[in-house]
């Protein structure tokens, strides 16, 4: 058996060793030692600057294309808010009209009178100012529908 003198004598020359090793290996040369790891960064610089260079090209497609989706909407919108323009314009010169029996009076006595003398079929014009706001109100509406008509083309053309 081995004594124990000589398993520490024998763990310390290994050691010394390992000592010995790794000041040699220090002392090597700097280009010695780096030469390898010159190698692998460069190849890794080139694979980086290929990668940006492929990413930042398929932005750009990114960028075009959305450019066309957005300039297709945009026309889309804007054509439909003349059509629009042109519906109330000519809405307007018409105006807005009520049956004339719905602004007369009901009569006071509780016979009923006679509906021969009515002439339903004319109609009264609304006053300008009620006018205007009702084609306000419905000009707006029809606004905001087109906008989310809009929206939801832009949202599908995008794949969302």
């Amino acid at each position: 058996m081995i004594s124990l003198r000589l398993k520490v004598i024998g763990g310390l020359s290994l050691f010394t060793l390992f000592l010995l090793a790794a000041q040699w290996v220090g002392s090597l040369p700097d280009h010695y030692r780096d030469e390898g790891r010159q190698e692998v960064l460069a190849k890794y610089r080139e694979a980086s600057r290929i990668a940006l260079l492929e990413r930042n090209a398929e932005i750009e497609r990114i960028k075009k294309d959305h450019a066309n989706t957005n300039k297709i909407i945009i026309d889309d919108y804007k054509a439909r808010l003349s059509i629009l323009n042109d519906k109330y314009l000519a809405a307007r010169a018409v105006g807005l009209r009520v049956p004339k029996i719905a602004c007369e009076r009901p009569p006071t006595d509780t016979e009923t009178a006679s509906t021969s003398g009515n002439h339903e079929a004319e109609s009264i014009r609304l006053p300008s100012r009620i006018e205007s706001g009702l084609f306000d109100l419905a000009r707006k509406a029809d606004e905001v529908n087109i906008q989310l008509g809009a929206c939801q083309a832009w949202i599908k053309l995008n794949g969302f």
